[in-house]
C-alpha cells in the first residue's frame, strides 16, 4: 500500500472532525458565512449613503435650475399677460399667455415634487448614517474595514475581514471572548441570519 499524504481538506477532517458540523450546506464555514452576512449588510448601508448623497447633489442642482427657470417663465408670462390686456381680443395672444402660464404651473409642480423627493432622501440618508454610526464601533472591534483601490460602480468599494485569524489549515475557529461580546451586539443590531448566532454558540463551547 502506498504512502498517504493528507491534503488540506483531509487534515481538517483528521485534526478537527468536530468542526465539520459547523459547515453549511454550501460548504462554507459558519465563520465565513457570518462574515459575509454582516459584510453584505454593512456595505449595503454604505451604498445607500453613497447613493443618497449622490441623489441629493443631483436634486440640489436640478432644484436651482428649476427655480431659475420659473423666474424666466414668470417674466415671459407678465409680458404676454400685459399684451393680452392692452389689446382687443386676439386668440393667438391669449393662447401665448395661457401657454406661458401653463409652463409656470408645470415647473412649479415639478419643483414641489422634487423637493418632496429631496426631503425623503435626506431622511433616508440620516437614517442610514445613524445606523452606521451605531454599528461601526462593534464592527471595527472585530473586523478590519479597508477601502479598495478599484472602485465598483455598483457598490461602495470596501472590504470587511476578521481581525482574528484561524490557525493554518483550519477553515473554522473560535472567536476570542471579547469578539464574541461585540458579535452579539452586531447580531442584535443587524438581525443577521442564524449563521452568526450559531458561530457565537460554537465560539462559546469549551
Amino acid at each position: 500500500m502506498g504512502l498517504f499524504y493528507p491534503t488540506i481538506v483531509t487534515l481538517n477532517l483528521i485534526l478537527a472532525p468536530a468542526l465539520q458540523a459547523e459547515v453549511t450546506e454550501e460548504g462554507v464555514s459558519l465563520r465565513e458565512l457570518c462574515r459575509k452576512n454582516i459584510s453584505g449588510q454593512y456595505i449595503s448601508w454604505y451604498d445607500q449613503v453613497y447613493r443618497a448623497k449622490k441623489q441629493l447633489k443631483h436634486f440640489s442642482k436640478k432644484e436651482g435650475e428649476l427655480a431659475q427657470q420659473i423666474k424666466v417663465y414668470r417674466v415671459d408670462y407678465d409680458k404676454k399677460k400685459k399684451a393680452a390686456q392692452s389689446k382687443e381680443y386676439n386668440a393667438s395672444i391669449l393662447n401665448a399667455r395661457d401657454h406661458a402660464k401653463n409652463r409656470i404651473d408645470t415647473s412649479v409642480t415639478q419643483l414641489k415634487e422634487l423637493r418632496r423627493s429631496k426631503t425623503k432622501i435626506s431622511l433616508d440618508l440620516a437614517e442610514y448614517q445613524q445606523k452606521l454610526a451605531k454599528l461601526k464601533p462593534s464592527i471595527t472591534a472585530i473586523f478590519t474595514i479597508k477601502t479598495l483601490q478599484e472602485k465598483n460602480k455598483k457598490n461602495y468599494p470596501i472590504s470587511i475581514e476578521y481581525k482574528s485569524r484561524c490557525p493554518k489549515y483550519r477553515f473554522m475557529c473560535k472567536l476570542p471572548g471579547k469578539d464574541i461580546y461585540y458579535l452579539k451586539i452586531i447580531v442584535k443590531q443587524l438581525e443577521t441570519p442564524v449563521s452568526c448566532e450559531r458561530y457565537i454558540s460554537f465560539s462559546q463551547q469549551r
